[in-house]
């Protein structure tokens, strides 16, 4: 089934992309099935408990974004309201501001306060 959706995605894509992903994704289609299920699996739940929110911002522009490049949609004015296109948007929300510090697990973390310091300390 993923080795069929890549060669349709493949179909409209052009250059770069579509040697990795005819190169690169298709002979390994199995492994690059894991990493996506583990790499959407993880960044919900970073963003869910609000735990390294940044990373996990980082990553969920990061996978929409290939998404975005394998469909070849990049090319056409339809494709900039897409999903992906909105999930790249709000993603970056996450990345831009600390989201995780007020109602997140990155609040409560040690190292996240070494960069918030109060006023009375110099």
């Amino acid at each position: 089934m993923m080795a069929g959706m890549i060669n349709e995605s493949a179909a409209g894509t052009s250059g770069a992309y579509h040697d990795f992903l005819i190169n690169v994704v298709l002979p390994h289609a199995g492994v690059f099935s894991h990493l996506v299920a583990w790499g959407e699996t993880l960044t919900g739940v970073s963003l869910l408990l609000g735990l390294f929110t940044r990373f996990g911002g980082l990553v969920g522009i990061f996978l929409p974004f290939n998404y975005y490049m394998m469909k070849g949609s990049y090319a056409s004015l339809s494709g900039l309201g897409g999903l992906d296109a909105a999930a790249m948007a709000l993603s970056s929300i996450n990345l831009a501001l600390p989201t995780g510090l007020i109602w997140g697990l990155d609040g409560v973390l040690p190292w996240s306060r070494l960069g918030r310091r109060s006023a009375g300390e110099t």
